[in-house]
Parts: structure tokens; C-alpha cells; sequence
């Protein structure tokens, strides 16, 4: 009878004996890239808190006896009604 495939064993461009004997990225190379990662990530998310925070300021106004956000072109504050300061 021929030999079926599963009993050749796999196909030898399937395996390499190089790739076998070492990882991928060695313990450094992975920390260093998990580090960036993080750093990246935050960077990201600092960054879209100044711009929205920069955004905020210029849209609204703070209340200063109740803290409520209004609209800058409000003249008083929509919930307890005192003037508001620009």
C-alpha cells in the first residue's frame, strides 16, 4: 500500500529547525515592546484628555455658586439662575 501524508510526517517547508530551537523575540525584545505598548496607550489617551478638556473650556462656562456647566453664550446659569462670569 502507499504511504498516506500523516504517516511521512509534515511537509519539510512547514518546518524549520531554526525556528524550533529559539523563540520569536527573546525576554528583552518582548518587555521592551510591552513597555512601548503601554506608553503609546497612554500617550494616546493623555492626548484626547487635553484636546477634550481644551474643547470644554472654550464651549462652557462653570457656575461658580452651583458648578453646573452652561453654554457660553448663557448670561445665567440654567439651574439657579445667578449671573454668570465670562
Amino acid at each position: 500500500m502507499a504511504a498516506t501524508n500523516m504517516e511521512k510526517g509534515p511537509h519539510p517547508s512547514l518546518t524549520c529547525e531554526c525556528a524550533a530551537a529559539k523563540p520569536l523575540l527573546a525576554h528583552g525584545e518582548s518587555l521592551r515592546d510591552t513597555i512601548i505598548n503601554i506608553l503609546l496607550a497612554v500617550a494616546i489617551l493623555g492626548g484626547s484628555y487635553v484636546i477634550m478638556h481644551i474643547f470644554a473650556r472654550a464651549m462652557y462656562v462653570r457656575c461658580l455658586d452651583c458648578g453646573t456647566l452652561n453654554a457660553r453664550r448663557r448670561s445665567v446659569c440654567r439651574h439657579c439662575a445667578v449671573e454668570l462670569k465670562k
